[in-house]
């Protein structure tokens, strides 16, 4: 099964919106260190062994996702300058039209309230998603 089968079917096997929150915990995690939800990996763990496919480490599951769902386009890498300091969260609005609109754009990276030694953060971002984030 190709790569765009699996996130299809998944989608298809989980329903739309428990896929967007599946989708947002990985975009928003480490690849080393960090694991889905309890729920999720059980949703996981029943899908690979209703179609018998072998994805079952977290990189492995982390390496099939990073793409943005909107523009159905492959993730990229960058370096994004971190912003240190407390900060506003956005408005359920703003955050909406974030979502609805770009939400790979990653033009920023957010740091603890505290300034840290580090100025860049290795950022996941999506081209298609800048470019209206930037009109």
């Amino acid at each position: 099964m190709e790569i765009s089968d699996i996130r299809k079917t998944f989608e298809e096997f989980v329903g739309t919106e428990r896929y967007l929150n599946f989708l947002a915990t990985i975009c928003c995690s480490n690849k080393e260190n960090s694991r889905l939800k309890f729920k999720q990996e059980l949703e996981w763990e029943k899908f690979v062994s209703e179609y018998g496919l072998g994805y079952k480490t977290y990189q492995e599951i982390w390496s099939l996702f990073q793409y943005c769902h909107l523009h159905q386009v492959e993730l990229e890498q960058d370096h994004a300058e971190i912003s240190y300091g407390t900060r506003r969260s956005p408005t359920k609005a703003e955050r909406r039209t974030i979502n609805e609109n770009y939400p790979y754009a990653n033009v920023v990276a957010y740091g603890p309230c505290w300034v840290e030694d580090a100025k860049t953060k290795e950022v996941l971002y999506c081209s298609k998603c800048r470019e209206i984030y930037g009109s």
